[in-house]
């Protein structure tokens, strides 16, 4: 029971019900006449009703292509350890926004055809929204192809490596791809084996350098490189414009 200025005295009730509602009884009185309210509300306000706010977390972010152009309708996705992941879709002007978040530290993911998984890890309070801004990079593209030669192979342990590709962009399409030569003493020993090759493709659809990956086998990367730099596509686009992008080949050669 409370006592305020002008005679008038309040006491408050609070029933909890199910479904998450509470039922709020005030009585106020002034002098002998008093009355009762009745108020059923969510607990967020009844922490506003009692004087103790509810404060959350908001955390805010914009999606951007390459070109910094905003990337609208593409799925954002806020994890964190022991909680259900919430999602949203980034709006036209490419913004998103996650309310009402206990503070702590999160795992931001988006995830848009076409492009590489965005992943981030933010740590937000309530104290100030927090902003993030989500820049995504181009998929890439992956070729397989199979060199064959004659002779007998020898017995080898093989884990050929497997790379994501992404696309939903304006894709590239390749136009020609001689295909490596298999080397002459690689074949009389009987090798077979696997090269990976990451290519850098230009604007205009040819291959602008070339690497074998870790891992590869360093007898048959010379052929496969070469090949794989005279390979030639169709300009992959962003926005109407053409773009430079990465190539993974997957060059497997076989005895037969």
């Amino acid at each position: 029971m409370l006592e305020f200025e002008d005679n008038l005295v309040e006491s408050v009730m609070v029933v909890r019900a199910p479904g998450g509602f509470s039922h709020i009884f005030l009585k106020k009185c002034l002098g002998t006449r008093c009355g009762t309210l009745e108020f059923v509300m969510k607990p967020a306000f009844l922490l506003l009703l009692m004087g103790t706010a509810a404060r959350a977390a908001v955390l805010e972010g914009r999606v951007f292509d390459p070109s910094s152009a905003v990337v609208p309708g593409v799925e954002v996705r806020l994890l964190r350890e022991g909680q259900a992941a919430l999602s949203a879709k980034s709006g036209p002007d490419g913004s998103f926004r996650f309310d009402g978040l206990p503070a702590g530290g999160y795992q931001v993911q988006v995830l848009a055809p076409g492009f590489v998984r965005f992943e981030r890890g933010v740590r937000v309070s309530d104290e100030a929204p927090v902003f993030l801004a989500a820049p995504l990079r181009l998929g890439e593209i992956e070729e397989t192809i199979t060199v064959t030669g004659a002779g007998t192979a020898r017995p080898q342990a093989r884990t050929p490596e497997r790379i994501r590709v992404g696309g939903n962009v304006t894709p590239a399409r390749m136009l020609a791809a001689p295909k490596p030569v298999y080397p002459a003493e690689a074949q009389s020993s009987g090798r077979e084996g696997v090269v990976v090759v990451r290519a850098v493709v230009g604007v205009e659809g040819k291959v602008l350098g070339a690497t074998a990956l870790p891992g590869s086998d360093a007898v048959l990367a010379p052929a496969a490189l070469d090949a794989v730099k005279g390979w030639t596509y169709s300009p992959a686009e962003l926005n109407g414009k053409p773009v430079e992008f990465v190539v993974t080949a997957n060059v497997r050669f076989v005895l037969r």
